[in-house]
């Protein structure tokens, strides 16, 4: 295209461009071209009573509608005879056209088949890949010597009138041609500029995407003391959920972090990223679960202004068989002991909007055989088609496999999920972290000091 220089790579991603963005309608008029001959050649012979040979032009585009159709629906394969043949049959129409208005000059028909002509002339407009590069040969060299004989031979008033429209028409369609060529252009180019875009942004996503998964746990840690079994479900390829854990110098704890960012999608995955940042460098805060919600509230109220984050946080002691936690806003754990279920309940805050978040620390000591669920509230926000959510349906599921392993516990809630939502996709993140004590010396049952000293953090 005159003025933007585009070099060979780009033009042939254009004319690649053109062709995918037309071939359905070149089938379309090709079709129609064959179906139609017989209509059209009935009438140039019986309704405008032209000489047999209006039969023979009227046949001239046929065999490259053919061959154009053939080509079209075959595809890949024969795609480099398509730029000649379409050219072919548009320059066959226009020859034809020019045929039949100067056998019609002498009926009463003389200004519909100029009428016809102008309509190819527009599909040829619209449909060119090449703009006036292409009408130029395509009708206006046809038209030129076949305008000039009727001009010569007009002798009825009526015929002036419509050659000097149809001649009128077909040098405005030379002028619509180069501005409908730039228009294209320009919608090409901005394709180009959102795919492009498009590109880089599904590139970075993909990088945060795999970020993310490189700072949640791909394995469980191992341990003589507790199993641990993890699910997590985004709704996106990148979710707001995030679980980790903490480990000392001492193997005698194991630290459990989940969270809950709001929201889905890159911004939240950003923040989980961020809370492993703060976690990694948490130094003696890990040492107490209260501490370490307090310094993440502290370091998180200044970044996050859009969002706000649930947050548990629990340390087990295998020597003591406690665990000790505080929650930031976030659902119970659920304590499964004996086929029943309670709920490890402690007060605070979500992280982020509030200076004080006021974490409550507790304390619980576990048995022998005891399983907590750690999990996020897009698990018990499931709906079931009638609205109902999904907690009280989890319950009944933990009851009903308490006595099994806590992995075959939360699988028997990722199916329930589906059943009971009718899908395998839902709403809201989902994030389950279970622990089971495995059998083992058990101290007496007692309360841990308050001011016991915790085990050393790994700095």
């Amino acid at each position: 295209m005159k003025g933007s220089n585009p070099d060979r790579e780009l033009m042939e991603q254009y004319r690649a461009f053109l062709r995918k963005k037309n071939i359905r309608i070149f089938r379309v008029i090709a079709a129609l071209e064959l179906l139609l001959l017989p209509l059209l050649t009935a009438f140039d012979c019986t309704g405008a009573r032209l000489p047999a040979a209006a039969i023979a032009l009227r046949s001239l585009p046929v065999p490259f509608a053919a061959a154009l159709l053939a080509v079209a629906l075959r595809g890949k394969g024969t795609m480099r005879f398509f730029v000649p043949l379409f050219h072919a049959f548009l320059l066959s129409n226009t020859i034809m056209l020019c045929g039949l208005m100067i056998m019609s000059m002498r009926t009463p028909h003389f200004s519909g088949y100029g009428t016809e002509l102008i309509i190819a002339v527009l599909l040829i407009l619209i449909l060119s890949n090449s703009g006036a590069r292409v009408l130029l040969p395509l009708y206006l060299i046809p038209a030129i010597p076949s305008f000039a004989y009727m001009i010569y031979a007009a002798g009825e008033p009526y015929q002036q009138p419509v050659l000097l429209n149809t001649g009128i028409l077909l040098l405005a369609s030379l002028a619509g041609s180069w501005l409908m060529e730039r228009l294209r252009f320009s919608e090409f180019s901005a394709g180009l500029t959102i795919d492009a875009t498009q590109r880089e942004i599904d590139t970075e996503m993909e990088l945060a995407r795999r970020v993310q998964q490189n700072i949640i746990p791909q394995t469980p840690p191992e341990s003589r003391h507790c199993r641990v079994y993890t699910k997590y479900i985004p709704v996106k390829e990148m979710g707001g959920d995030f679980f980790d854990f903490l480990n000392f110098k001492e193997q005698r704890a194991l630290g459990i972090f989940i969270s809950d960012v709001s929201g889905h999608g890159f911004h939240s995955a950003l923040i989980t990223s961020m809370l492993k940042s703060l976690l990694v460098t948490s130094g003696i805060n890990r040492l107490s679960p209260r501490r370490l919600l307090e310094y993440l509230n502290s370091a998180l109220k200044s970044l996050v202004t859009e969002h706000f984050i649930t947050a548990f946080y629990g340390i087990f002691d295998n020597e003591t068989n406690n665990l000790t936690f505080a929650r930031a806003g976030h659902p119970y754990p659920l304590l499964i002991r004996g086929g029943g279920i309670t709920m490890l309940k402690s007060r605070g805050a979500p992280l982020g909007p509030f200076v004080d978040g006021g974490y409550e620390e507790e304390r619980v000591e576990m048995r022998s055989g005891d399983k907590i669920l750690f999990y996020t509230d897009g698990l018990i926000e499931i709906t079931d088609p009638q609205g109902e959510l999904f907690e009280s349906r989890m319950h009944d599921i933990i009851r009903e496999h308490s006595g099994r392993g806590i992995g075959e516990i939360v699988d028997s809630i990722h199916e329930g999920m589906r059943l009971f939502s009718g899908s395998a996709r839902f709403p809201d993140d989902i994030c389950m972290v279970g622990i089971e004590i495995l059998p083992g010396e058990i101290l007496p049952e007692k309360i841990l000091d308050q001011d016991a000293a915790p085990p050393p953090a790994d700095r």
